[in-house]
């Protein structure tokens, strides 16, 4: 189940004393500091007891296309991959399913 950045601010404010309209604007807020992080070439986020988020940079690479055999030159990019706590490891595998 996915939930989304609406869902997280409905959960925020249920269990704080914050207003849904607050607490959108604080998850929108913090998302938008994570990105700015990132773009201004910030390389790790770390949430204690969360996990990290990290900048992995792909290196350059060049493949061919499969039915006309043509190169292509797949430039140098940066991903975000997020690596979690082992709290939260411990947490995800006490719950069961």
């Amino acid at each position: 189940m996915t939930k989304t950045k609406r869902e997280l601010a409905k959960s925020l404010a249920r269990c704080s004393s914050l207003t849904a309209k607050d607490a959108e604007a604080v998850i929108g807020l913090l998302t938008n500091l994570m990105g700015l992080h990132f773009i201004n070439g910030g390389r790790k986020i770390a949430l204690h007891t969360f996990g990290s988020f990290n900048i992995r940079i792909r290196r350059p690479f060049v493949s061919r296309h499969p039915k006309t055999g043509a190169i292509i030159i797949h430039p140098r990019k940066r991903s975000i991959a997020f690596k979690p706590s082992p709290q939260l490891v411990k947490l995800l595998n006490e719950v069961n399913l």
